[in-house]
């Protein structure tokens, strides 16, 4: 998004076109399409890597529950007393 944000605004820039400015124009759209790719590579390579941190917490919460569960009815519940009439 913000490579493209900078070529929108050097083409925007431009009063009238003629050959001269052509190859600065060409430069300015290969370094906007440049930034695009590299925020974009960056931000795939973040989601996986946080993607990969997330799933890894789900499963510990997972087995953490499991063996919660596990304690709580490996235990003994105390015997009830008997109510007073």
């Amino acid at each position: 998004m913000i490579g493209f944000c900078i070529l929108a605004l050097n083409i925007g820039q431009l009063q009238n076109f003629d050959a001269s400015q052509s190859s600065e124009l060409l430069k300015s759209l290969t370094t906007g399409l440049g930034v695009a790719l590299l925020t974009t590579m960056v931000g795939l390579v973040a989601n996986i890597l946080l993607g990969l941190q997330l799933t890894r917490l789900d499963r510990y919460a997972d087995r953490l529950v499991a063996d919660c569960q596990r304690h709580g009815l490996q235990m003994k519940a105390p015997p009830r007393e008997a109510a007073a009439p």
